[in-house]
């Protein structure tokens, strides 16, 4: 098999797995975005669409956190919740007594 023969076959065969990695890659990239980190991991999480579409729709950060996170942290009884925002996990201290315990680093 001569060299243009051979990189003819490589090139048809490329073409065909492209839509796979392409699929790879965005199904990478989403769940890499809506990751928790380890460290947060324990905390529950306010469900994201409806928080998602709170920031969408310019809902007030008041109004948003009486409708979606006291809601969702008094169901569960915690005093932290986490909030998914955009690009970064928001950790919501709810209770000031917990936040006095709190390390920053």
């Amino acid at each position: 098999m001569s060299l243009p023969a051979f990189l003819e076959g490589v090139q048809r065969d490329a073409v065909r797995y492209w839509p796979a990695l392409v699929t790879l890659g965005v199904v990478w990239g989403v769940r890499r975005l809506f990751a928790v980190p380890k460290d947060l991991a324990h905390l529950p999480r306010v469900p994201i669409l409806p928080t998602l579409w709170s920031f969408l729709s310019g809902e007030s950060d008041d109004a948003r956190i009486k409708r979606l996170i006291l809601p969702y942290a008094n169901k569960h009884g915690e005093s932290l919740v986490l909030v998914f925002a955009f690009d970064r996990w928001i950790v919501h201290v709810l209770d000031y007594k917990v936040s006095s315990s709190i390390h920053y680093l």
